[in-house]
């Protein structure tokens, strides 16, 4: 036996369709979830294009036009992370205020912060942290961005990551923490800040 839709739901689905027009007329946007990773093959597009080459206008309208601020490149890289090795702090900060995501980790498991601090780069680092990047991940050795700065003699930053405060109780996938990095550090002086904040 067929049953016909009650007149409340036929009123109701009308309503709604004709909510909808009225929103398209106006040129009304409909909120939308975050933007999930998008694994782009091939050249990149004109988003991550923008992102590498520092063209900050470019970016800002690829976005505007609905790309996806989360897209990677197929080793894993998303625009936060191009942006964040190349320095670009005004790149870093658009991509993650539309929706970049900050903690993302590429294919051998570095995160933004990770590449900021291979370069020694404490402004991004610095940025990054404000915008709300953890100042934990972990690559696939294990390694954490405090262990990172203590090995390569970053003292600015392991502070700064201290500020954050980094975890000094994590040991990466060989049993070594960032305490046992500073011992081997290119710089001195990082091995008293580790233990002046309790690593052990």
């Amino acid at each position: 036996m067929t049953h016909a839709p009650s007149p409340t739901r036929t009123a109701r689905r009308s309503l709604a369709a004709a909510f909808a027009a009225f929103a398209v007329a106006l040129g009304l946007a409909v909120a939308a979830p975050p933007a999930a990773a998008q694994t782009i093959l091939g050249a990149a597009p004109p988003l991550l294009q923008a992102v590498e080459d520092g063209d900050l206008e470019r970016a800002r309208a690829e976005i505007l036009r609905g790309e996806n601020p989360n897209m990677v490149h197929t080793d894993g890289r998303n625009g936060v992370i191009i942006a964040a090795r190349n320095g670009d702090l005004e790149m870093v900060e658009l991509l993650v205020d539309g929706g970049g995501n900050p903690n993302w980790q590429d294919d051998i498991g570095n995160s933004p912060l990770h590449w900021a601090i291979e370069n020694g780069d404490y402004a991004t680092v610095d940025l990054l942290l404000s915008l709300g990047a953890s100042p934990d991940p972990r690559n696939r050795q294990g390694l954490t961005p405090v262990m990172a700065a203590a090995r390569d003699g970053y003292r600015d930053i392991v502070e700064r990551l201290l500020e954050a405060n980094a975890d000094l109780g994590v040991r990466d996938y060989t049993g070594r923490s960032a305490l046992d990095y500073a011992r081997t550090s290119r710089a001195p002086g990082i091995e008293p800040v580790l233990r002046a904040a309790g690593a052990q």
